[in-house]
């Protein structure tokens, strides 16, 4: 038996080594791991220290006394805040405008009041006061003298007397003709 538990003791011996060397593996993993997160950590307290930094910085700047500047106001500030000002701002340029418009209008009216004086008492000449003499007229040739004025009245009548001279309206309202 001797055999036997030697090749027993040897068999465990391999499966101890085994054991070993596994466990030894898992422990360079886990040493690895621990190592990662010490990493993180110390990233995570250097990113802690600098937002702490920041935080007391601000606490600095919030207990500073601020020197509070007044706020400058413009003439157009002071203008809009006065309703006085503002009233005045808005009526004197209006009235300034208005009263020139009168004055062109009334200027205008008088000019043209002026010309029509002189159109209504005209110069009157030697020629345009001479009185008018008018022909007598005799019952013979009153009768002429009318059928004479119709004829002149009525002498173009051979352009309306032309068949082949037509108006047409088309759509565009345009006159043609039409042979």
């Amino acid at each position: 038996m001797s055999e036997q538990q030697k090749a027993m003791t040897d068999e465990q011996m391999t499966k101890l080594v085994e054991s070993n060397h596994m466990l030894r593996l898992r422990l360079a993993e886990m040493q690895q791991e621990v190592l990662a997160l010490k990493d993180q950590v110390q990233d995570s307290d250097k990113v802690r220290q600098e937002i702490l930094l920041f935080l007391e910085q601000q606490k600095e700047i919030q207990q500073t006394p601020q020197v509070v500047t007044p706020p400058t106001t413009t003439w157009f500030d002071s203008l809009a805040n006065n309703p006085w000002a503002l009233a005045a701002a808005g009526i004197i340029p209006g009235g300034l405008l208005a009263a020139l418009l009168a004055f062109f209008l009334l200027r205008r009216k008088e000019d043209e009041q002026g010309e029509v004086k002189s159109l209504n008492a005209p110069e009157a000449t030697a020629v345009e006061t001479a009185p008018v003499v008018i022909p007598p007229v005799d019952g013979n040739d009153q009768d002429r003298d009318t059928s004479d004025d119709l004829d002149d009245l009525f002498a173009d009548d051979d352009l309306f007397n032309d068949p082949d001279f037509t108006l047409d309206i088309d759509d565009k309202d345009e006159p043609s003709t039409k042979k």
